[in-house]
């Protein structure tokens, strides 16, 4: 039986979003491709404690109690498995950037579907996973899922694609996120999207063509995302090969064929108040990395 298990969350970005439409429910209509990336929180679980409890350490204002993702995803799966909570004891350190656009919650939450799902042995498949996860958050299943992946609908459908190509890819952060319901609702009053880059950048990856993937990083958001046009300026000035927004923003990325001119970037954007994270492509969205039996 397993006691304990340490696990990385990946964050993710998207090297497109595009809005195909809306629902009667109004959920918006996705396409979109995403890849894993080796920032990461890191989770810890173990058994015992009074009840089930959080902690978390690091990050600005992030709860630890029910309105935390990681609560909602356990109390989501054991429902779906008929089990009560389990007397665990989750430790969160927080790396990924609130409202960012990283997937930083949702990794949170596709990591304790994982954990949860071994240390109460409930045998289910990272596919049924994912789909539990559909109830916790949009971009859950894709974190379950991890990788390389055409992701559409509201997030549920979910392509795999050949891994990333190898690159050099810097994060940067503004000193404030995107609220998401309003970045939904500027780009609900703005023109439409022109659609099928989403489509474009999928065949670009499964040819493996690095520079092509660069040159055509589209974001519905990204007209109207904090701070992106000075990133974006950063990135072309110090030899990107392109940039993008990622998710609803605010964090954006740039994807460079050499570190050197990367660190010099990181440089360059720190001097005018952003964060920067150099990271590269993850084969995995949920990364067990350490476990201990009973």
């Amino acid at each position: 039986m397993t006691e304990y298990l340490k696990c990385r969350a990946n964050a993710k970005i998207n090297l497109t979003l595009e809005c195909t439409g809306r629902r009667d429910d109004g959920y918006h209509l996705l396409d979109m491709c995403m890849t894993s990336v080796t920032l990461y929180d890191e989770l810890t679980f173990r058994k015992g404690g009074n009840g089930f409890s959080i902690s978390v350490n690091g990050g600005d204002n992030i709860p630890n109690d029910e309105h935390n993702l990681i609560f909602k995803a356990a109390k989501i799966l054991c429902d779906h498995a008929g089990i009560s909570l389990p007397e665990t004891e989750i430790t969160l350190l927080k790396r990924i950037p609130s409202q960012a656009g990283l997937g930083g919650g949702s990794a949170d939450a596709a990591a304790t579907l994982t954990a949860l799902n071994e240390m109460e042995g409930l045998g289910y498949s990272s596919a049924e996973l994912a789909a539990i996860g559909e109830k916790v958050g949009a971009d859950v299943p894709f974190c379950v899922t991890g990788g390389t992946a055409r992701v559409r609908g509201i997030g549920e459908l979910i392509d795999t694609l050949p891994p990333m190509p190898s690159a050099d890819i810097l994060i940067l952060m503004p000193e404030r996120g995107n609220s998401t319901p309003e970045m939904f609702r500027l780009m609900d009053s703005a023109q439409e999207s022109t659609g099928g880059y989403s489509e474009k950048a999928a065949e670009l990856i499964k040819a493996g063509d690095l520079y092509g993937i660069a040159e055509n990083l589209r974001n519905d958001f990204s007209g109207f995302s904090y701070r992106y046009e000075e990133m974006k300026k950063i990135f072309e000035e110090n030899g990107a090969l392109g940039a993008g927004l990622s998710g609803s923003g605010a964090a954006a990325f740039g994807i460079f064929n050499d570190s050197e001119r990367m660190n010099r970037c990181a440089d360059a954007a720190r001097a005018e108040g952003f964060s920067a994270y150099a990271v590269r492509p993850a084969g995995a969205g949920t990364e067990i990395i350490e476990r201990k039996e009973k």
